[in-house]
């Protein structure tokens, strides 16, 4: 019996047990809700199929946020892995083994993400947990993880994401440089006064600290206002008045899409003239619609992608074709397509679904020297010839240094009357490392 077929197997035998039953099962334990849960995500993900190839289907693991604060950014997570999974079987997958994409929702919660990594872990027996937004997340899956000897390939923020704890099963696929092109826009459009407000997340504080690192560090005198605020609140008018007091030249929020909004509405119901600078991702086509003629003159930071080179474009296609979105607007979803697309090299060039031979391996197949590769089937071949690849992303890249994480370039955005993004100024992963 294949391991697809023994999980749904299982799946149907824990939804006629009890609670008492289900808690007897031990370490795959998993309350009937959950079960029910799982079994919903996987259907609405296509599941996998029985592979006719080189051996059984290969698990792999993802973890969005369908639900909760970054619900926004879950579901093009999926999908993106979930079409990169499609693509890779098509052309044989690793080994002449399918994907097998298993998403969970982590609730946008630690606490949901720990139990729903131990039972993609426990139950799916899957070789790699891919997605992971939000430090928070990322942080308590990693323990479990890494126990398992499992690989982890995320986007999260904190900085010990990637440090020693976590014994080199760990990659980042989000460069974390936000604070840089702030820190310098500003100085050179001479905004010296700042406010910042930010959401009370991880990575809202991390972002935080690095801008205060690299403004001392530019000689500028400290941030003189933060407002820490709450997600899901219907108005941020006390914050944003807080925020304001001090008279900034400069209004940083450091939110999401739904936050952001509602924070720039009730910043321009104020009439004041101040400059307000946000992150890409909550500055969304949707925010634009949202805020209405708010949006003019706003600033956005966040990773500038490779938009002329054939990785980008061919998923960005891809990806409007099968999801209705434009991936500019969602700059993770690229990320999550880079992150499956390395792994299934990675377990091509291991040989091995084994978590610690495919992290042996992911820089040799993502990093340069090598040729130059944008998709799963023509790096899979050249690898079978024999030959070093240097697989480039939609993301970027994908240059991996020795702590597991990647530099791409960043860009500053002015949107415009017309709602329209310019790019105002680039900052290369060059400067930005030096």
């Amino acid at each position: 019996m294949d391991e697809h077929v023994k999980m749904s197997t299982l799946l149907e035998e824990m939804t006629r047990l009890n609670r008492r039953q289900v808690l007897k099962l031990g370490g795959a334990a998993l309350l009937l809700p959950s079960v029910m849960s799982l079994a919903a995500v996987l259907d609405a993900c296509g599941g996998g199929t029985t592979s006719t190839g080189g051996g059984p289907d290969i698990p792999v693991g993802g973890t969005c946020p369908l639900t909760g604060g970054s619900a926004v950014l879950g579901t093009p997570m999926a999908k993106a892995l979930q079409i990169t999974a499609d693509d890779i079987n098509k052309a044989g997958g690793p080994l002449g083994r399918k994907i097998n994409m298993i998403v969970a929702d982590d609730q946008s919660d630690p606490a949901a993400a720990a139990r729903e990594t131990q039972k993609l872990i426990s139950l799916n027996n899957v070789v790699a947990i891919l997605g992971g937004n939000g430090s928070s997340v990322v942080l308590a899956q990693l323990p479990i993880t890494t126990q398992a000897g499992v690989l982890d390939i995320n986007q999260g923020g904190a900085p010990e994401i990637t440090g020693p704890n976590f014994l080199g099963l760990t990659f980042r696929t989000q460069s974390t440089s936000y604070y840089y092109p702030m820190a310098h826009y500003a100085k050179e459009q001479g905004l010296t006064n700042i406010s910042v407000m930010l959401l009370n997340t991880t990575f809202s504080q991390v972002v935080s600290g690095q801008f205060d690192a690299e403004w001392k560090k530019l000689g500028m005198a400290p941030v003189k206002t933060k407002v820490t605020y709450n997600a899901n609140q219907p108005s941020y008018a006390s914050d944003i008045q807080k925020a304001l007091q001090t008279s900034p030249d400069l209004l940083i929020i450091l939110g999401y899409a739904a936050d952001t909004t509602i924070i720039v509405k009730e910043w321009y119901s104020t009439g004041k003239q101040n400059h307000v600078m946000g992150l890409d991702f909550a500055m969304n086509s949707g925010f634009v619609q949202g805020v209405g003629a708010a949006a003019s003159g706003l600033l956005k930071v966040g990773p500038k992608p490779p938009v002329s080179s054939p990785g980008y474009l061919g998923f960005a296609a891809r990806f409007k074709t099968q999801t209705g979105l434009t991936l500019s607007d969602y700059p993770n979803a690229g990320e999550n397509h880079d992150q499956l697309n390395i792994l299934a090299l990675a377990i091509e060039a291991a040989k091995s679904t084994k978590g610690s031979d495919i992290a042996a391996k992911i820089r040799l197949i993502a990093d340069p020297p090598g040729q130059e590769v944008y998709d799963f089937a023509s790096g899979a071949t050249l690898l079978r010839q024999g030959k070093k690849i240097n697989y480039q992303g939609a993301s970027g890249p994908c240059d991996f240094d020795d702590n597991h994480n990647v530099a791409g370039d960043f860009g500053v955005w002015t949107i415009d009357s017309q709602g329209t993004s310019q790019l105002t100024k680039t900052y290369t992963a060059a400067e930005i490392v030096s």
